[in-house]
């Protein structure tokens, strides 16, 4: 077989800032045997092209971890013919694959699942009817997760901490995690119980919240717009 025969595996260096750099490589010639298994996302198949074909691909905030759908397994194919079914598969979902010079970007909405579109690590969207079907019934809610109140040094309300996340519920959908403590929803400081019912009966009409979350030491701000 003629050319080079390239090996790649799926669990490569992560890219960093959604961008698989090409520098400083010489493209591949011939077959190139791909193993990415069902799952693979979006960085694992430009993080394995772009090396291969010389091209930096950035990928927009919120796709990087989408499942392009695609599973080659001990297959061989061209970097040309890797590089049109990734563009096929980006189609399908609706994503655009654009060139600028030596630079290709993939970019989009990411589909939403169960009434959340994530945008970013720290910003979702979140259709209305989902939210008012979760306000509407706080006992399925509440039963997705579990709370713990926590007081700081001196002995005041913190918030409450999540100490227990469903996997694949609304609150998961959400991007909230387990260890997560909440210390405020849109500036209103959740320091007890009626500041909490507050919160959540203020999100009826709300069309932006801001979420402040501590864990693990480290603050991040959540932000959902609701359509």
């Amino acid at each position: 077989m003629r050319g080079i025969v390239v090996v790649v595996a799926l669990l490569l260096v992560p890219v960093q800032s959604g961008v698989a750099a090409a520098a400083a490589c010489r493209p591949a010639r011939g077959k190139l045997v791909v193993n990415l298994k069902p799952g693979a996302t979006v960085t694992d198949w430009v993080t394995m092209l772009g090396p291969v074909l010389c091209r930096d691909v950035v990928v927009s905030d919120g796709l990087a971890d989408l499942d392009l759908g695609v599973a080659l397994t001990g297959k061989k194919a061209t970097g040309s013919q890797l590089w049109s079914a990734v563009r096929a598969a980006l189609a399908q979902r609706g994503l655009k694959l654009s060139q600028r010079g030596k630079q290709w970007r993939v970019s989009g909405l990411p589909p939403a699942v169960g009434g959340v579109r994530k945008l970013s690590a720290t910003s979702y969207e979140v259709d209305r009817a989902t939210l008012d079907g979760a306000l509407a019934d706080p006992g399925a809610l509440t039963g997705d997760v579990e709370v713990a109140l926590v007081e700081d040094d001196s002995g005041a309300i913190a918030g409450y901490e999540l100490t227990s996340v469903r996997a694949g519920s609304l609150l998961a959908r959400l991007g909230l995690r387990r260890g997560d403590l909440i210390e405020a929803v849109n500036d209103r400081k959740i320091d007890g119980l009626p500041a909490a019912l507050g919160a959540v009966k203020a999100l009826r009409s709300a069309s932006r919240i801001v979420v402040r979350i501590t864990a693990y030491g480290e603050a991040r701000t959540m932000t959902y717009t609701v359509k």
